[in-house]
């Protein structure tokens, strides 16, 4: 699949094929790097503001609902004192309670404090499977630490043109900089069950009692109220072409 884009030259990594694009000043698309290269996601103008949930005793979460079917969280976390991992719970309802097969299935990307990276699945609540990293298309380790950090950090969920779902992280502790993606998955069954796909994601917004897709970021262990969030939305995207 290709990144919509302007100019481009291919490059191969991974069986991911990126379209690699001219520096752009463009507010209107996503911009992140991997290998080196910038790629960028368009914008569709619509967006909501992720919101500070719960401080759950397993850490503090924060939260929103949304009804994009093409979508990247991005946003500035500060990790804490005895925090162990930030992940996002996406593509899926809210999880309490809720245990049908196929709705309630969540993909978990996260990040270690130690810059190491992992890739998990939910299904049902509150089951967790982790999922070997070789069998995603790509990851990289950040090679620097995170703890009690502010980072950007972003997580994404899309279409590509064969109606795969894609599912990528990125982050970085330059506050100005642009993202590093550090996950880049592609759903063959691979990650979820075959058996459970394709899933219809309509209908699982329209059967959630809260209404939409849930987005969720956990700060697992981090107890001390020393986290915090900034200029975090869930951002809707066009699906790849």
């Amino acid at each position: 699949f290709t990144l919509s884009a302007t100019t481009s030259t291919r490059t191969e990594s991974d069986s991911i094929t990126v379209t690699v694009v001219e520096p752009s000043t463009s507010t209107d698309v996503l911009k992140f790097i991997k290998d080196g290269q910038e790629v960028q996601f368009k914008l569709t103008g619509k967006k909501v503001a992720m919101e500070k949930g719960s401080n759950h005793r397993n850490g503090q979460r924060y939260n929103v609902n949304h009804f994009y079917e093409n979508y990247i969280m991005l946003g500035k976390f500060k990790t804490g004192k005895g925090q162990e991992q930030i992940e996002m719970k996406t593509d899926g309802p809210n999880h309490g309670g809720c245990t049908q097969l196929n709705n309630c299935m969540w993909y978990e990307p996260a990040i270690y404090m130690n810059g190491k990276v992992k890739f998990g699945t939910e299904y049902p609540h509150p089951t967790n499977h982790d999922v070997d990293l070789n069998v995603i298309q790509y990851h990289k380790d950040l090679g620097y630490s995170i703890d009690q950090t502010t980072i950007q950090y972003a997580v994404g969920a899309f279409y590509d043109k064969d109606g795969k779902r894609n599912i990528i992280q990125a982050a970085t502790k330059d506050l100005n900089g642009i993202p590093e993606i550090n996950i880049w998955a592609i759903e063959n069954g691979q990650i979820f069950p075959s058996k459970y796909l394709p899933r219809d994601l309509k209908k699982i917004m329209q059967e959630n009692d809260e209404g939409g897709l849930e987005a969720e970021i956990r700060m697992h262990q981090a107890t001390n109220s020393d986290t915090s969030m900034t200029d975090c939305y869930v951002y809707e995207i066009e699906p790849l072409t």
